[in-house]
Order: structure tokens, then sequence, then C-alpha cells
């Protein structure tokens, strides 16, 4: 009997772990810049930007359309969420990424040259509990200094 008891408090056990395994979020969907509820530090905002998001773990497509003085600019990014190294090109340079999960954060490292300068860039994607808007940590390192942008994103 207590074997019986055993096996079925480990079953339960193991069922609880694999179930907060799978409690991660999904990203998937339209999403809209808070442009007055964002920081973009020293970098000028833009006036708008989109983000069109196709996630099915690891699977991670993204797409953004941003808009400013200068014009619309569209970057799409293929990424797997396993931590392995994604190459991608932005803006015609090439982008290298890895994704992780970090509990129900999700964090992307990204290395890439600008002007022959290099940048390094990491999100943090963190949903809210109503699954209505995200928050973008992005912590950029380049050869004028380091800095951190807040970016608000809502759900369309």
């Amino acid at each position: 009997m207590k074997k019986t008891v055993l096996l079925c408090v480990t079953m339960l056990a193991l069922a609880a772990v694999a179930c907060a395994a799978d409690d991660k979020p999904n990203f998937t969907g339209k999403w809209v810049l808070d442009t007055e509820k964002s920081d973009f530090g020293p970098v000028p905002a833009p006036t708008s930007q989109t983000q069109e998001i196709d996630h099915k773990d690891p699977k991670l497509k993204v797409k953004t359309v941003s808009k400013n003085a200068q014009g619309e600019s569209t970057a799409e990014s293929n990424r797997t969420t396993d931590g392995e190294e994604n190459t991608n090109t932005i803006g015609g340079a090439e982008v290298k990424s890895k994704t992780v999960w970090d509990g129900k954060k999700l964090v992307t490292t990204m290395k890439r040259q600008v002007q022959g300068m290099d940048i390094d860039v990491k999100d943090v994607w963190e949903l809210a509990e109503d699954g209505k808007s995200l928050n973008v940590t992005r912590e950029l390192k380049t050869p004028q200094g380091d800095f951190t942008q807040k970016l608000l994103l809502k759900k369309e």
C-alpha cells in the first residue's frame, strides 16, 4: 500500500513539473508600441512601431515595422527559443542571436555591426498576466556607451 501511495505521489509530482514547464507564455499576435509609455534612452523614438509575432515554441518569427522622420523600415527575423544560434539579415547587416527562456521571460542576445561598430543587444520580453501588454527591456552596449530602453507594446 505504501509503495502504491508513493508511486501515485511521484507521478503527480512529475506531472506538476511537466505542466510547469509548459506554462510559458505565447507571444503570438500583433503588438503596437506605446511610444508615450516607452523610454528609448538617448535614441529618438519612432513615430510608430508594430511587431507581428508568430510563436510556435521553439520557433519564433518577428516582423517589426517602424516609422520615423526618415520613413518606414521593416525587419524580419527567425529565431528559436532553444539557445541555438540564429543568423538573420536586418537592415543589410548580419545579426547573430540566441534566445532562451528564463522562467516566463524570453531573453534574446544579439550581436551585429553598424557602420563598422560592434553592437550587443539583450532583449528581455515579459508578457503581462492578462496577455494584453508586452514589456521589453533592451540593454545596448555600443562603442559610444551603454544604455537601456524600456518598451511597452499593447496587443491589437
